[in-house]
């Protein structure tokens, strides 16, 4: 559910825990705004963390030189669903 997944990651100090407490706050209101749903009955179906593109970043070298090096990122996707009972 998602009341109970939202404070785990608000307690958690991990960097990866606020980005994806922002997502799932996103989510939860697309879900509530959009397909008026309600909070308290949302779960959470799928999470997936998918490749992107590739940053090409330089970096200075010895001589007056550069040194290439690419920062990957990414993409997280999070699904919300209403709980049918």
């Amino acid at each position: 559910m998602v009341t109970d997944a939202v404070p785990m990651l608000r307690y958690l100090t991990s960097p990866a825990a606020a980005e994806i407490l922002k997502i799932l706050n996103a989510a939860t209101a697309n879900a509530e705004h959009n397909d008026l749903q309600s909070r308290e009955d949302l779960k959470i179906v799928r999470i997936t963390a998918d490749k992107a593109t590739w940053i090409r970043r330089f970096r200075p070298k010895a001589r007056g030189r550069v040194g290439a090096f690419d920062r990957p990122t990414s993409n997280i996707t999070i699904e919300v669903d209403e709980v049918r009972d």
